[in-house]
């Protein structure tokens, strides 16, 4: 089992080892596994190494840690460095796509392109709502569930660590995480966006208007979904990754 050690964390990763790289990263409360639907094809033509993101499946850290989408960022990256990885397509869903959009800005010679759905504008009062009822509502009857995915079973890991992180997000608007959506023209890598037709977090209209402002962006807006495209659409969604692809590198 691959583990990157960052100072107080240890990062759980998969690596197909054979190809263009390709980096998917996953969603809050997800792990590596909600690629699943689409890592199985995308290895057969690309190297596709998929993080836990710190405090999340198998990927330890303090359980009083404060998630950033900062820290995630440098994760990823010096993730590339460990693997002596020069630049990387990269993939993301959620906080995945918040990640993504960050390293794009941050360390754009890094990115070769860049795929993203659902991704969260938290100043906005859709994600809020989502994000206020997932908690309020959602949390609470999949709690056990997540307790098992992360955190090795401790059974007040995924509301002590993964939830409270959350929770201060919608809170606190940190500037890293909402400013990677509003920055996010400033991205040039070529980019396929891809939005539900009934996600609450990146409506189409959403998606519409941040496609506007990236120059070099694509985007398609699958019907009957909600916010994790991926998961609802696997087929589809890997079929949309692999067309960006070949159009990136030609």
């Amino acid at each position: 089992m691959p583990i990157q050690e960052r100072d107080e964390a240890r990062i759980y990763y998969r690596d197909s080892k054979k190809g263009s790289p390709l980096i998917l990263l996953h969603e809050y409360f997800g792990t590596g596994e909600s690629w699943n639907g689409q890592r199985h094809v995308l290895a057969r033509g690309y190297r596709v190494i998929i993080p836990d993101l710190r405090g999340h499946g198998r990927s330890t850290t303090d359980r009083n840690y404060r998630l950033t989408v900062s820290k995630l960022a440098d994760d990823t990256l010096a993730l590339m460095d460990e693997l002596e990885i020069r630049s990387a397509h990269l993939a993301g869903c959620s906080l995945g796509a918040i990640v993504a959009l960050r390293i794009a800005q941050t360390a754009q010679e890094r990115i070769d392109s860049l795929m993203l759905t659902g991704v969260p504008d938290i100043t906005e009062s859709g994600p809020q709502a989502y994000g206020a009822d997932y908690a309020k509502q959602v949390f609470p009857k999949i709690e056990e569930a997540l307790n098992q995915r992360h955190g090795s079973g401790d059974t007040a890991y995924a509301r002590d660590m993964l939830l409270r992180n959350f929770e201060m997000d919608l809170k606190e608007k940190p500037a890293d995480h909402f400013g990677a959506f509003q920055q996010a023209g400033s991205v040039d890598a070529p980019t396929l966006l891809i939005s539900g037709q009934h996600d609450p977090v990146f409506s189409p209209q959403a998606a519409v208007n941040l496609s506007a402002r990236m120059t070099n962006s694509s985007l398609a807006v699958l019907p009957d979904t909600g916010h994790l495209v991926h998961l609802e659409m696997p087929g589809l969604v890997t079929e949309l990754m692999l067309d960006h692809l070949a159009r990136s590198a030609r």
